[in-house]
C-alpha cells in the first residue's frame, strides 16, 4: 500500500495515493510499525498538500512526526521541511531540513540527501541566499550523477540557473 500510494503520488494521481497511503498507514499501525507508519503518513501529508487540503496535510506530518521512530527521522524531517515549505513557512522548513541532512548522511540515504538538498537549494534560492543555494545543487548535481539519477541532476542544474538568475 506505502509504495503502491508513493507510485501514484508521482504518477500525478494525489487522490489514489491518499487512500493508499491511508491504508498503509493503518496497515502498520495494526503490525506494530511505527517506521512504515510514519513514512506512510509522511506521504500522505504530501499527497493532501497536492490536493489543497493543508490542514489536513499539517495534521498528518504532525502525526508521522511524533510517532517517528530514529530509522524514520531523517525522512520524516526531510517531508515535515517540504510541508512547511509549500505553506510558506520557511524559516522552519529550514530548521528541518538541517535538521534531516546529517540523518540521512548517517543512514546512507543519499537520494534522501539529493532530494533534501535540491528544496533546501530552492528556499535558499528564494530568500536570496544564492552562494548557499548554489552549493546545495553543486552537490545534489554530483551525489545525483553518481547515483544514476537524470532527473535530480538535471533538476539541479535547472535550479542552479534559476538562483543564477536571482544573483543578476
Amino acid at each position: 500500500e506505502w509504495v503502491l500510494g508513493l507510485a501514484l503520488h508521482e504518477l500525478g494521481r494525489p487522490e489514489e495515493a491518499a487512500g493508499h497511503l491511508r491504508r498503509s498507514a493503518r496497515g502498520a499501525r495494526a503490525a506494530g510499525d511505527p517506521e512504515t507508519e510514519a513514512l506512510a503518513r509522511a506521504g500522505l501529508a504530501i499527497s493532501l498538500l497536492s490536493l489543497g487540503r493543508t490542514a489536513a496535510a499539517r495534521r498528518e506530518i504532525g502525526r508521522a512526526d511524533a510517532g517517528a521512530p530514529p530509522a524514520a527521522r531523517g525522512r520524516v524531517d526531510f517531508l515535515a521541511g517540504l510541508v512547511d515549505q509549500r505553506v510558506g513557512r520557511l524559516d522552519p522548513a529550514l530548521a528541518r531540513y538541517r535538521a534531516a541532512l546529517p540523518r540521512l548522511r548517517r543512514e546512507g540515504d543519499e537520494h534522501g540527501v539529493a532530494r533534501a538538498l535540491l528544496n533546501r537549494g530552492t528556499l535558499l534560492a528564494y530568500q536570496g541566499h544564492v552562494e548557499a543555494a548554489l552549493v546545495d545543487f553543486a552537490e545534489v548535481e554530483a551525489l545525483a550523477g553518481r547515483l544514476g539519477l537524470p532527473v535530480l541532476v538535471a533538476m539541479a542544474a535547472h535550479n542552479a540557473g534559476f538562483a543564477l538568475g536571482r544573483r543578476g
